[in-house]
């Protein structure tokens, strides 16, 4: 006789931080910067109106984001956000 055992499986929570910016319909590109060194962490193009950006664990209680929003038509001037705090997200359950 052969017992079968059941196991649950939990997904284990993968905290990462994420950056959401909500732009103006008629810009075309977002691009999220390390405010310090200004290394770029991603540039895409404004989708509706919303982008998510993903950003590492060691801006979580720091506000050095620098957020910059484009427009490429250039009838409106470029905008920047400065000391942008990020939030934690779990991985398992944003999609990015």
């Amino acid at each position: 006789m052969r017992i079968l055992k059941i196991v649950k499986h939990h997904p284990i929570f993968e905290p990462q931080l994420m950056v959401g910016v909500d732009a103006d319909p008629a810009s075309t590109r977002c691009a999220v910067f390390n405010r310090g060194s200004l290394m770029a962490y991603g540039s895409k193009p404004v989708i509706n109106g919303f982008v998510k950006f993903r950003v590492p664990l060691n801006h979580i209680n720091s506000e050095d984001i620098l957020v910059v929003i484009f427009d490429d038509t250039r009838v409106f001037n470029a905008a920047i956000l400065d000391g942008v705090t990020p939030e934690v997200i779990d991985a398992n359950l944003v999609t990015i």
